[in-house]
């Protein structure tokens, strides 16, 4: 039984769930929003970003969840986007806007991302879909600050809560290849709340907009607890790095790094990308005491059955930008130690009492010294680093308990 104060229904905008093997945290989340809401509409911006893709099960749901076909069913088509963009009496107002406040004809890259985005959120607003859901009543929790969330100035006069969860690709500007996010100004101003997975990031977007007020609260991702992974017993170090194969994550300096060690180590790398081929090319130049192992394209299910069935003793992750990354809350569930750069929210759940915290600009040789450092630790250490980095989970990572606070926060209008 709800409790009386609670709003009865939550419309959930998403990327692509439950299409796709993508945003995994919903496939937790969800079980906890149902729980809360008595009816869960999803509504996916589109099917999935993989082309040919339009047979790909949905991902189980629950009972009093049901999925509305994409807002775009086929990102891919062109003529149809740009026809169905232009050719109908949806609002330019804001589009305008945009183009002017943003100045983003200074720049192709911007004025690229404006029309395409432009296009496809006139696309939907004329579309039927959109008529229907703008017509609902309940709350409106937006799990991107993009695509979708382009809609939001349009809910503007809708009487219930509008949330927009911030993660990092979507909040950090310079991130982004072209190094602009459209509508964020009207989006800001049309929301109720603002939530972020970070303090780092709540801070960042106050800090860039600091004319507009707006209410904003961090409410965490978490993980599942998958149990726990043990040390190894031999003279072994086994290292595992997870983390898409692209520029930003640059597992290249992990590569280099190992070039430098000259005790064995095992390292185990799961994510795949565009720099696949030049990564498995340079780790077949390492010495024979480092052996490698790349996992590329996995279910994220056997990533955390891989840490029970098999002894690991340190996670590294050396990039240059992260959120609050959820490889590192994997890992810390474990009761792995780990060893990471303290870029975005990363500090908020790392630092020497579960590992060691790398400064962004780190050198080869110094990620070198600290798997060196961390292979020469004393047993009781490495022991008392895998206590902490299970307790941090239980502190700040724990999905259940984060998931029912923010599902309470969501279904209630006070």
């Amino acid at each position: 039984m709800k409790n009386s104060t609670a709003i009865l229904d939550l419309i959930l905008f998403t990327d692509s769930f439950p299409y796709g093997s993508a945003e995994t945290f919903l496939e937790t989340e969800i079980l906890y929003l149902s729980e809360a809401f008595n009816h869960i509409i999803i509504v996916p911006y589109t099917r999935t970003w993989v082309k040919n893709s339009s047979g790909e099960p949905i991902r189980p749901i629950p009972s009093n969840v049901i999925c509305k076909h994409p807002l775009i069913p086929n990102p891919y088509n062109r003529t149809y986007r740009f026809l169905s963009g232009v050719f109908n009496f949806s609002p330019i107002a804001l589009c305008i806007t945009e183009f002017l406040r943003r100045r983003v004809f200074l720049k192709k890259a911007w004025l690229f991302e404006w029309m395409n985005s432009s296009l496809r959120t006139r696309a939907i607003l004329a579309h039927p879909t959109f008529r229907k859901i703008k017509q609902s009543g309940g709350t409106l929790y937006f799990y991107w600050g993009k695509n979708a969330a382009y809609l939001l100035p349009f809910f503007r006069h809708n009487p219930g809560k509008k949330v927009v969860r911030f993660h990092g690709g979507d909040l950090y500007e310079e991130q982004r290849a072209n190094g602009y996010i459209p509508f964020r100004e009207p989006i800001l101003r049309s929301l109720t709340h603002a939530v972020f997975i970070s303090e780092h990031g709540e801070n960042y977007l106050h800090q860039q907009f600091p004319n507009i007020n707006f209410a904003s609260q961090v409410f965490r991702l978490g993980v599942s607890d998958a149990g726990l992974s043990f040390p190894s017993r031999d003279n072994v170090l086994r290292i595992i790095s997870c983390s898409a194969l692209i520029p930003v994550k640059r597992v290249n300096l992990i590569v280099s790094a190992l070039m430098r060690i000259d005790f064995p180590i095992e390292w185990t790398h799961f994510g795949d990308g565009p720099e696949r081929e030049e990564l498995l090319t340079a780790s077949q130049k390492l010495h024979k005491n480092i052996m490698v192992r790349f996992s590329l394209n996995i279910p994220n299910s056997h990533l955390r059955k891989f840490y029970v069935d098999h002894r690991v003793d340190l996670f590294l992750l050396v990039s240059e930008s992260e959120g609050v990354p959820v490889s590192i809350m994997e890992a810390l569930s474990a009761g792995i130690p780990v060893i990471a750069t303290a870029v975005g929210g990363t500090p908020e759940i790392v630092d020497n009492s579960v590992g060691r915290l790398l400064p962004k600009d780190i050198s080869i040789n110094d990620i070198a010294n600290e798997i060196r450092t961390f292979y020469h630790l004393p047993p009781d250490t490495r022991k008392m680093l895998r206590e902490n980095a299970r307790n941090r989970w239980e502190e700040k990572c724990r999905a259940d308990i984060l998931y029912r606070r923010f599902a309470d926060f969501l279904s209630h209008s006070d």
